[in-house]
């Protein structure tokens, strides 16, 4: 009876190596074909590259108003208050587009009630001196802020699409190609404002 007793114990400890063995080579599979075979490690590396950088944050708001012309009450503009908050801890230097970073769309509806958008007019920033508008883009440190406002004259009353976005530059950039396979890294915000 002893003896079958130990038999017994010696028969399930062998099939108990044999199903932690089994185990390992079958993790160790899995490693293989998803890291190696699935490329995750190239996007593995890049993603904690981004991490480890601890780049900028950019938070775009955009809030707007009406303003009417005081020369003519019938002539009238759409005021843009844009606020771009660095809540990162790395500095950023923005990119606008060369004709301005404010894109503004009359927006009217088909007997459907869809959408479509009119042609879009692109605005720039006024700079210090109103006469000279900035158009290559913007420095915001970290953990701050910048307020811009863009005046933008309309043909008529009407739903408009406000949208404004930059680019982002420099290391942050080539990050956010590697992590994301994207070309561009953009940062942007939208609106619907309605003119009376």
């Amino acid at each position: 009876m002893l003896h079958d007793h130990e038999k017994f114990k010696n028969i399930l400890a062998g099939i108990q190596s044999l199903v932690i063995s089994v185990a390992v080579v079958i993790g160790g599979v899995w490693t293989l074909i998803t890291f190696n075979v699935l490329d995750q490690v190239a996007k593995a590396r890049a993603e904690l590259e981004v991490l480890q950088s601890r780049h900028s944050a950019i938070e775009i708001d955009i809030e707007a108003s009406q303003v009417s012309l005081s020369d003519d009450q019938r002539k009238q503009c759409i005021l843009a208050s844009v606020v771009i908050k660095n809540t990162g801890t790395q500095n950023a230097v923005l990119e606008f587009q060369r004709d301005g970073p404010m894109a503004v769309t009359p927006v009217t509806f088909d007997k459907n009630g869809a959408p479509v958008y009119g042609e879009t007019v692109r605005a720039s920033i006024a700079g210090s001196n109103p006469r000279k508008t900035i158009t290559t883009g913007t420095f915001v440190r970290a953990g701050s802020r910048s307020h811009y406002r863009i005046l933008v004259p309309v043909q008529k009353p009407g739903v408009y699409f406000l949208t404004f976005s930059a680019d982002a530059t420099g290391s942050e950039a080539e990050l956010s190609k590697k992590a994301a396979g994207a070309r561009r890294q953009t940062w942007g915000a939208q609106l619907y404002f309605v003119v009376k």
